[in-house]
Protein backbone atom coordinates (compact mmCIF):
# COMPACT_ATOMS: atom_id res chain seq x y z
CA UNK A 1 0.00 0.00 0.00
CA UNK A 2 1.29 3.82 -0.79
CA UNK A 3 2.48 5.63 2.45
CA UNK A 4 -1.00 7.83 2.48
CA UNK A 5 -2.70 4.58 2.31
CA UNK A 6 -0.74 3.25 5.56
CA UNK A 7 -1.16 6.34 7.24
CA UNK A 8 -5.20 6.39 6.61
CA UNK A 9 -5.04 3.14 8.10
CA UNK A 10 -2.78 3.13 11.23
CA UNK A 11 -5.35 6.32 11.61
CA UNK A 12 -7.98 3.53 11.54
CA UNK A 13 -6.03 1.22 13.52
CA UNK A 14 -5.73 4.26 16.52
CA UNK A 15 -8.80 5.08 16.49
CA UNK A 16 -10.16 1.25 17.27
CA UNK A 17 -7.73 0.94 19.70
CA UNK A 18 -4.98 -1.29 17.82
CA UNK A 19 -2.23 0.34 19.25
CA UNK A 20 -3.18 0.30 22.97
CA UNK A 21 -0.45 -0.40 25.08
CA UNK A 22 -0.44 -1.31 28.80
CA UNK A 23 2.19 1.10 31.02
CA UNK A 24 4.46 -1.11 32.91
CA UNK A 25 6.24 1.98 34.64
CA UNK A 26 6.00 5.53 35.35
CA UNK A 27 8.37 7.80 35.93
CA UNK A 28 8.68 11.28 37.22
CA UNK A 29 10.10 13.61 34.56
CA UNK A 30 10.04 16.84 36.02
CA UNK A 31 7.49 18.97 37.70
CA UNK A 32 4.50 18.55 35.85
CA UNK A 33 4.91 15.40 33.95
CA UNK A 34 5.41 11.87 33.91
CA UNK A 35 7.35 9.08 31.61
CA UNK A 36 4.97 6.84 30.76
CA UNK A 37 7.20 3.24 29.76
CA UNK A 38 4.74 1.19 27.60
CA UNK A 39 4.78 -2.82 27.37
CA UNK A 40 6.30 -2.18 23.77
CA UNK A 41 9.39 -0.36 25.16
CA UNK A 42 8.39 2.98 23.67
CA UNK A 43 7.74 6.05 26.38
CA UNK A 44 4.97 8.69 26.40
CA UNK A 45 5.02 11.90 28.24
CA UNK A 46 1.70 12.72 30.76
CA UNK A 47 0.70 15.41 32.89
CA UNK A 48 1.73 14.17 36.45
CA UNK A 49 -1.63 16.37 37.40
CA UNK A 50 -3.57 12.90 35.55
CA UNK A 51 -5.24 11.48 38.69
CA UNK A 52 -6.35 8.57 36.83
CA UNK A 53 -2.31 6.97 36.71
CA UNK A 54 -1.36 8.88 40.18
CA UNK A 55 -3.98 6.58 41.79
CA UNK A 56 -3.44 3.24 41.29
CA UNK A 57 -0.21 1.66 42.19
CA UNK A 58 -0.38 -0.94 39.59
CA UNK A 59 -0.61 0.15 36.25
CA UNK A 60 -0.58 -2.49 34.18
CA UNK A 61 -4.31 -2.31 33.63
CA UNK A 62 -4.06 1.29 32.21
CA UNK A 63 -3.68 1.14 28.11
CA UNK A 64 -2.16 4.27 26.29
CA UNK A 65 -1.94 4.34 22.69
CA UNK A 66 1.61 4.47 21.21
CA UNK A 67 2.07 6.43 18.01
CA UNK A 68 5.20 5.06 18.05
CA UNK A 69 4.12 1.99 17.56
CA UNK A 70 1.73 3.24 14.48
CA UNK A 71 4.01 4.99 12.96
CA UNK A 72 6.20 1.88 12.33
CA UNK A 73 3.20 -0.06 11.53
CA UNK A 74 3.19 2.91 8.63
CA UNK A 75 6.52 2.25 7.49
CA UNK A 76 6.49 -1.43 7.53
CA UNK A 77 3.57 -1.16 5.65
CA UNK A 78 3.81 0.68 2.76
CA UNK A 79 5.77 1.03 -0.05
CA UNK A 80 9.49 1.81 -0.43
CA UNK A 81 9.00 3.77 -3.13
Amino acid sequence: MTRAEAILEARRKLQAGDFRRAVVEMVPEDLDYDRLILECGHTKAWSSWNSKLMAQADHSDIRERCTSCAEEWIVKNSDAS
